[in-house]
C-alpha cells in the first residue's frame, strides 16, 4: 500500500474509468500467456513420454539378449563342473596308489620323486583352474550387484509412478513397461545366481582336492627326504665285493645312457618336460636375468671405481675382495638367475635338467672364487706365499671342479647307485689323499726347520690342518671301502661347502678388521703424544656387522652340512618368540630391529646435520649460533621420530606409550627432575638463544668459547683448550656473561701510570699514536685516553679502544708493547710505586717523617729543617 500511495503522488490524478480498463488488458495478457504455456506443455509431453517408452523397449532388449547368453553360459558351466567331477574322481582313484607306492618301505626312490613330480604337477593344474574359476565368479558377482542396483532403481520408478495419482494413459502404459523389465531382470538375477553357486560349488570342490593333492605332496617330499637320509647310513655292497661281470655290465648300461644323450629325442623331452613345468613364463625369467645382469655390470663398474680410493689403496682385504667379487659376479648372476627361475612358482615339478645346471654353475662358482682367491692372494703377496703350494691349491681346487661336474651329469644321467659312480667317487679319494702328500711335502720344503719361518703358533696350526686334511680323505676312502658310499661323498660335499663359507668368513673378517676404527689413534702435532682411541659410529656399525657376520657364519655352516630351511625357521621362531609382560609383548626379532632402527636413526641424523647445515642453512645469511639452533632442534625431531619407531617395533604401542610416559612422570617428580630440568633448560637455551655456539662467555670468572649445547648439558671450551662441561640449568639460572651477544666487538681499557711532572699532553698523543698502529682496533668508535686521576705515585692515564672479541688478549698485549716501546724512545717514565725515608730531629724528640717522592705527608710540620 505504502508503494501505490507514493506511486499515486508521483503520478497525475486518472479516472476510475481509466484504472478498470488498465486492469482488464492486465488480465487478458495474463490469460494468453497461460493458455500459450499450456498449449507448449501439451506439444512436450507426448515427445518425452514416447523417448521415455523407447528407452524401456529398448532397456527390456538388452535384458532378453543378456537372459540368453547367461542361460547359455550356465549351461556350459554346469557342463564344466561335470568335466571338474569327473576330474577329481580320476584324481582320487590315483590316491590309493600313491598312499601304496608311499606306504612300502622297498618302493625305490626313483619311483618316489617320479610320483611326487606328477602329484606337483596336479596341484599346479588344480591351482590354475581355482584361478580361472574364482575370477569368473568374481565376475558374476560384479554382474549380480549391478543386476540387483538395476531392480532396486526399477521398482523406485514404478513406486513413483504409482504414487501419482493424477497419472494419464501414458504414464500407465510407461508403468507397465517398467513392470516387464523389472520381471527380467528378476529372471536374470536367478540366473546370475545360479551360475555365482555352481562356480562356488566347483571351487570348493577343487579346493578341496588340491588340499588333499598338497597334503600328500607334503608326505612324499618327507618321506623322500627320510629315504636319502637313511641311504647314508645304509650299507651297499662295496666295490671289493662287486664281481667284474656287474662292473661289465654297469658300464654297458652307463655307454648307453651316454648314447641316448647324443640323440635329438632325449633332448627334445628334456626341453618339452621343462616347457611344461613352466615354460610360458621362460620370456618373463629372460627379462630377469638381462636386469640381472645389467644390475651386476653396474655392480662392476662401481667395484672399478671405488678400488682407485686412497682409503682404500691404503688397506689389503678391502681390495682383494672386491677384485674377487669383481671377477665372479656375472658367473654369481647367472647362478642366481638359474636359482630364482628354478626355485620360483612355475616350476613346483622341479625338472631335473634345471637342478643339474644349477648344481654345475654353483660348482664352477665356488671353484672359481678359490681359485681367484689364490691367484690374487699370491699376486699380492708374492713374497711370503711360496709358488708351489699356491699351484697345488689351484690343482686342487680345478680337480674338484671337474670332478664335481661329471658326477652331477653322471648322476643326472644314471642310478646315484651305479658302479660308474662308485669308481668315480673311489678315484676322486685316491687323488685327494696322493694330493695331499705332495701338498704337505711341498709345503715342507718350502719352510725348512732351519729356516725358521714358522712360528710355534704357526707350526701347530700348520700341524692340525695336515692331521685334519689326511683325516677327511682317510675317513671318505673308508667309509667308500666299507658299502657308505653316499655317507662318503656327503662326507666330502659337506667339507667342500664349509671351506666355501670359512673362505669368504674369513675375507670378510680381516675386511671389517681393517675397517674398526679402534685401532685409529689421534695425535697431537705439537709433542707427537698419542692419545686414547678414537671412537665414532662406525665402530658401533663395525661391531654390530661383526655379531651379524658369527650368525650368518653359523647358519651357512649348518646349511653346508644338510641343515634345510626347517633349520633356519627355527632360529626364526626362536628370536620372533614373544614374552608377554602385561598387555605388553617382546621378542629378540624385535629388539634387533628396535636396535637397528636406532643405528639407522642415528646415521640420518649425522647426515642430515651435516647436509642441512652446510648445505641449506649455509647460504641463508643467518647468524652460525641461529644455524647451530635449528639444526639441533631439527636433529632433536629425527631422533624423537626414530625413538617412536623402534619402540613400536620392540613392542611398545599407544597403550604402553602412554604407560611409559606415566612412569616416566613419576620418574621425573622423583629422581629424574634434575635430568628434566637439564633438558627442558637445553630447549630453553635454543629457542630464546641468550647463548649460541661460538659465544664467548664468562662463566665463574672464566671465559670459554661455546662449542655444543647438547641435552643434558653445554660443552664449552677455555682458551687454555680445557672442555668445562656445565649443565643447561647453570646457565639458564646463574649469571653469565655473554661478550659476544649479539656483537663480537667490546672495548677494552689499558690503564698506565706515568712519573709526576711528565709531559701529559706528550702521553696522550703517544698513547693514540700505539692506538693507529696497532692492528686490529677498530677505527670506529674511535679509541680515546682518557686521564683518570692522579695516584698516589703516578698519573693515571686509560687507552680505550674497541676490538673483537676473538683476539683481544693479543691486541691487549700488543698495545703495552707499543707503548712501552713508544715510551722509551720519547723518554716518558713509567712510574712505580715507591717510599722515601726522611729523618727529622726537634727540640723534644726525634720522630721520623716520611715523604712520597719528596712530598712530606700530610700533618708534618713543611717549615722544619730536613735531616
Amino acid at each position: 500500500m505504502t508503494a501505490k500511495a507514493e506511486y499515486g503522488r508521483q503520478q497525475p490524478e486518472k479516472s476510475e474509468n481509466q484504472n478498470f480498463l488498465t486492469g482488464i488488458c492486465a488480465l487478458l495478457i495474463f490469460l494468453t500467456l497461460f493458455a500459450s504455456v499450456g498449449l507448449a506443455q501439451n506439444e512436450i509431453a507426448p515427445k518425452k513420454y514416447d523417448a521415455l517408452k523407447a528407452s524401456v523397449a529398448e532397456a527390456q532388449q538388452n535384458e532378453l539378449k543378456e537372459i540368453e547368453n547367461l542361460k547359455k553360459q550356465l549351461s556350459e558351466v554346469k557342463q564344466s563342473k561335470k568335466t571338474t567331477q569327473e576330474n577329481i574322481a580320476a584324481n582320487k582313484i590315483q590316491l590309493p596308489i600313491y598312499n601304496n607306492l608311499l606306504l612300502q618301505p622297498e618302493s625305490p626312490i626313483q619311483a618316489l620323486e617320479k610320483a611326487w613330480l606328477e602329484i606337483q604337477d596336479t596341484v599346479r593344474a588344480l591351482s590354475e583352474r581355482i584361478t580361472d574359476f574364482t575370477a569368473r565368479k568374481n565376475a558374476v558377482a560384479q554382474r549380480l550387484n549391478q543386476n540387483r542396483e538395476q531392480v532396486v532403481l526399477t521398482e523406485k520408478q514404478i513406486a513413483d509412478m504409482q504414487a501419482n495419482d493424477a497419472a494419464g494413459k501414458e504414464i500407465s502404459a510407461i508403468k507397465e513397461q517398467l513392470q516387464i523389465l523389472l520381471n527380467h531382470l528378476s529372471e536374470k538375477q536367478e540366473l546370475l545366481i545360479a551360475l555365482d553357486t555352481t562356480y562356488l560349488e566347483i571351487i570348493d570342490a577343487l579346493t578341496e582336492n588340491r588340499q588333499t593333492f598338497s597334503q600328500l605332496s607334503g608326505k612324499f617330499d618327507e618321506n623322500i627326504q627320510t629315504r636319502k637320509k637313511q641311504a647314508l647310513l645304509e650299507r651297499k655292497t662295496s666295490l671289493v665285493s662287486i664281481g667284474l661281470k656287474q662292473i661289465l655290465e654297469d658300464f654297458k648300461e652307463f655307454i648307453q645312457q651316454l648314447g641316448a644323450v647324443t640323440k635329438l629325442s632325449f633332448w627334445s623331452d628334456q626341453l618339452a618336460f621343462v616347457w611344461k613345468s613352466g615354460g610360458f613364463y621362460l620370456v618373463s625369467f629372460v627379462l630377469l636375468f638381462f636386469i640381472i645382469q645389467g644390475i651386476n655390470y653396474r655392480m662392476r663398474q662401481y667395484i672399478i671405481r671405488i678400488k682407485d680410493y686412497p682409503k682404500l689403496k691404503q688397506r689389503f682385504w678391502s681390495p682383494l675382495t672386491l677384485s674377487i667379487i669383481k671377477k665372479s659376479i656375472f658367473l654369481f648372476g647367472s647362478t642366481l638367475f638359474l636359482y630364482i627361475y628354478a626355485q620360483a612358482g612355475p616350476f613346483e615339478s622341479k625338472p631335473p635338467i634345471v637342478w643339474a645346471g644349477l648344481n654345475i654353475l654353483m660348482v664352477w662358482l665356488f671353484s672359481e672364487v678359490c681359485i681367484d682367491a689364490i691367484k690374487i692372494y699370491c699376486g699380492e703377496e708374492a713374497t711370503t706365499v711360496p709358488r708351489k703350494p699356491a699351484f697345488y691349491f689351484r690343482l686342487l681346487v680345478s680337480m674338484v671342479r671337474w670332478f664335481g661336474i661329471s658326477y652331477i651329469l653322471f648322476s643326472w644321467l644314471g642310478s646315484s647307485n651305479s658302479t660308474v659312480l662308485t669308481i668315480w667317487r673311489l678315484f676322486l679319494e685316491i687323488c685327494l689323499y696322493v694330493w695331499n702328500i705332495f701338498f704337505w711335502s711341498a709345503l715342507q720344503k718350502s719352510h725348512p726347520p732351519d729356516n725358521a719361518g714358522w712360528s710355534p703358533r704357526q707350526s701347530a696350526m700348520i700341524s692340525a690342518l695336515k692331521f685334519l686334511s689326511f683325516s677327511i680323505v682317510v675317513v671318505a676312502l673308508v667309509l667308500e671301502l666299507s658299502g657308505y658310499g653316499l655317507l662318503a661323498l656327503y662326507w666330502l660335499t659337506s667339507w667342500g661347502r664349509t671351506a666355501v663359507v670359512l673362505l669368504w668368513s674369513l675375507l670378510l673378517f680381516f675386511v671389517l678388521l681393517e675397517w674398526n676404527p679402534k685401532v685409529e689413534k689421534y695425535q697431537d702435532t705439537s709433542d707427537g703424544t698419542t692419545g686414547m682411541p678414537k671412537k665414532s659410529v662406525r665402530w658401533v656399525i663395525v661391531q654390530f656387522l661383526m655379531l651379524a657376520w658369527f650368525g650368518n657364519m653359523v647358519i651357512l655352516l649348518v646349511f653346508a652340512w644338510g641343515g634345510k630351511q626347517s633349520v633356519l625357521l627355527k632360529i626364526f621362531g626362536f628370536l620372533r618368540h614373544t614374552y608377554q609382560v602385561g598387555n605388553m609383548s617382546f621378542s629378540l626379532m624385535g629388539l634387533i630391529v628396535a636396535v637397528l632402527i636406532l643405528l639407522l636413526t642415528q646415521f640420518v641424523a649425522r647426515v642430515w646435520q651435516q647436509v642441512f647445515r652446510q648445505n641449506i642453512l649455509n647460504q641463508s645469511g643467518m647468524e652460525e649460533g641461529l644455524q647451530d639452533s635449528i639444526t639441533t632442534i631439527s636433529v632433536y625431531v629425527v631422533w624423537a621420530v626414530g625413538i617412536l619407531i623402534a619402540l613400536n617395533a620392540f613392542g611398545f604401542n599407544a597403550t604402553s606409550l602412554t604407560v611409559v610416559l606415566g612412569a616416566l612422570g613419576i620418574g621425573l617428580g622423583f629422581g629424574l627432575q634434575a635430568i628434566f630440568n637439564n633438558f627442558v633448560s637445553g630447549i630453553i637455551l635454543l629457542f630464546e638463544r641468550p647463548i649460541q655456539v661460538g659465544d664467548d662467555i664468562e662463566v665463574g670468572g672464566m671465559w670459554a668459547t661455546v662449542r655444543k649445547i647438547n641435552v643434558r648439558a653445554t660443552v664449552v671450551q677455555t682458551y687454555d683448550n680445557a672442555s668445562l662441561i656445565i649443565p643447561n640449568s647453570d646457565l639458564i639460572s646463574s649469571q653469565v656473561t655473554n661478550w659476544s651477544f649479539k656483537d663480537k666487538r667490546l672495548r677494552r681499557n689499558v690503564e698506565v701510570g706515568v712519573a709526576y711532572g711528565s709531559d701529559v699532553e706528550l702521553v696522550r698523543d703517544s698513547l693514540m699514536a700505539v692506538a693507529e698502529k696497532t692492528p686490529r682496533i677498530l677505527k670506529l668508535p674511535k679509541p680515546d685516553v682518557v686521564f683518570k686521576d692522579f695516584g698516589d705515585s703516578a698519573l693515571i692515564f686509560v687507552l680505550r679502544f674497541w676490538t673483537r672479541v676473538e683476539y683481544f688478549y693479543s691486541v691487549e698485549t700488543d698495545v703495552r708493547y707499543g707503548i712501552t716501546r713508544l715510551f722509551r724512545e720519547k723518554n716518558i717514565e713509567i712510574a712505580f710505586p715507591q717510599r722515601d725515608l726522611h729523618i727529622r730531629s726537634g727540640f723534644d724528640q726525634k720522630q721520623p717523617v716520611l715523604l712520597e717522592k719528596g712530598r712530606p705527608v700530610p700533618g708534618d710540620d713543611p717549615g722544619k729543617g730536613e735531616g
